[in-house]
């Protein structure tokens, strides 16, 4: 089994068993209100001991359902801070991806232009540019719990990389650009960059989204979607 099918599997697993949760709890209290019509339809109080035990019972039955509501809005609000933390991690991870893709499509888009292609490397510091691969080299992947959103990050991050490694081999002579070769070379890695970061883009904004559609869903029903 992969890691993403992994993920899926353990997603599709919690929410069973909060669904399966939800299921027992709602028919417990029907079934619970359902015997007390039944039996005091069958069976009416007669004395005011009768009563006094029916009152009782009702009253348990009662503290019951209160405790179980509780509990039930207690987890509601755990899972919607839960979502909500990890929408907010998926938005910083989706910021500082934004600022990657535009380094490597202002960097990508130069380079295409072969008669200035040379002058744009010699002259362009990569200082930024490192700067924000050395942030996503620290960002804890693990942590955005999405295989999809970590699968993409790592995407662009290489990207990144990819494009710094080219604007210095350019710089530094290991690839002449003045050759028809050395151009083809240079456009073929300039299109798989592009296309691996804009995949992994497509990733990150796919999770995010859903994450916070999840928020909204949570908020707008009043139940928890794990």
């Amino acid at each position: 089994m992969t890691a993403r099918s992994r993920f899926i599997a353990c997603h599709d697993c919690e929410k069973t068993r909060f669904v399966m949760r939800k299921f027992i709890i709602k028919h417990w209290l029907k079934v619970s209100l359902a015997a007390i019509l039944f039996t005091l339809y069958w069976t009416t109080p007669k004395t005011s001991g009768d009563w006094a035990a029916w009152v009782q019972a009702i009253g348990v039955i009662g503290s019951i359902s209160i405790a179980i509501g509780l509990s039930q809005d207690q987890r509601r609000q755990q899972v919607e801070a839960e979502l909500r933390s990890r929408w907010r991690r998926l938005a910083v991870v989706q910021a500082i991806v934004d600022d990657a893709l535009g380094l490597i499509d202002m960097s990508c888009s130069a380079l295409r232009d072969q008669s200035s292609a040379s002058e744009y490397a010699h002259s362009y510091s990569l200082a930024e540019a490192r700067d924000v691969h050395e942030t996503m080299k620290a960002v804890p992947v693990l942590d955005l719990q999405a295989y999809e959103a970590a699968a993409g990050f790592m995407r662009v991050r290489r990207s990144l990389e990819r494009t710094i490694n080219l604007v210095d081999d350019i710089a530094l002579g290991r690839l002449a650009l003045e050759d028809d070769g050395g151009y083809r070379r240079c456009m073929q890695r300039i299109s798989e960059i592009v296309g691996q970061a804009e995949n992994g883009r497509a990733d990150i904004a796919s999770v995010t989204q859903r994450a916070w559609r999840e928020v909204e869903s949570l908020v707008s029903a009043g139940a928890p979607r794990a």
